[in-house]
């Protein structure tokens, strides 16, 4: 029973945030409404119920910036 209440605690606290929310997060917000749960029965059921955080992208590091050749002088090859 408490399985279910909390199954959609969790959507509607995944689909108020843009769906970007993990496990993490979620268990913050349900805690600041009030909602007493344990992270890893978040972790759980948002792996049984199928919502998921969106992971961060990682960055791309570059020694030189797309855009950022300066033209060549004519006598150099």
């Amino acid at each position: 029973m408490r399985d279910a209440e909390l199954a959609e605690d969790i959507r509607t606290a995944h689909k108020a945030n843009l769906g970007v929310y993990g496990a993490r997060k979620i268990h913050a917000q349900l805690n600041r409404e009030g909602v007493q749960v344990a992270r890893c029965t978040v972790e759980r059921l948002m792996k049984t119920e199928g919502p998921r955080g969106i992971p961060r992208e990682k960055t791309r590091k570059t020694t030189i910036g797309a855009g950022a050749e300066t033209e060549r002088p004519e006598d150099l090859p």
